[in-house]
């Protein structure tokens, strides 16, 4: 959203206003798409592995706090894919990353019926925080430059052959990268 208003940087300020406006525009369109798009059935089998994961996070009453998972990868993320970061930092966070995915499947929702709501979406939100993390790690490794706020100590400048957008895919646990150049409106 921000990357097309400020380039690559992120201005903190601003994000408030950019929501609302880009929110809104992002609705309209999401609702004119739903409405000339052909319906499409749900697959099934990634359904079913929504609610396995559920199921296992509420029923796994000894497992691991979600928020333990959280502090992990907030302090994985803070001293490895910083503002300023190289090859071998951001190495060391997809390995330890990769273990934090490993180590979410034993997160555990509380049994006190009134927490289990919040404990699930906490558990959830960290699913999504990781798969986050892991997307932002493979574009910083990708991305060969410094531009904006994504300084590499190993790559300090910035280079116009790198004027590209990286997509990052995730389907069925394997992740995928795929540059394509920058559209100007």
């Amino acid at each position: 959203m921000t990357g097309c208003i400020h380039g690559a940087n992120r201005l903190g300020g601003n994000s408030i206003a950019e929501g609302q406006v880009f929110g809104r525009r992002a609705g309209i369109m999401a609702n004119k798409f739903s409405r000339e798009s052909k319906i499409q059935k749900p697959n099934e089998k990634e359904i079913n592995e929504e609610i396995k994961k559920i199921k296992r996070f509420l029923k796994n009453d000894k497992g691991i706090a979600p928020h333990s998972i959280e502090n992990k990868l907030k302090k994985t993320m803070w001293n490895n894919v910083g503002i300023f970061k190289n090859e071998k930092t951001l190495r060391k966070a997809k390995k330890e990353v990769e273990k934090l995915i490993i180590e979410s499947k034993k997160m555990r929702a509380r049994t006190k019926i009134k927490e289990r709501n919040r404990d699930l979406q906490d558990c959830l939100e960290i699913m999504n925080m990781l798969n986050t993390a892991q997307a932002v790690i493979e574009a910083g490794l990708m991305r060969k430059e410094s531009r904006g706020a994504h300084s590499r100590t190993d790559f300090p400048e910035t280079k116009q052959e790198w004027k590209k957008n990286i997509i990052v895919l995730k389907s069925s646990g394997k992740i995928a990268t795929k540059i394509v150049p920058v559209v100007t409106l």
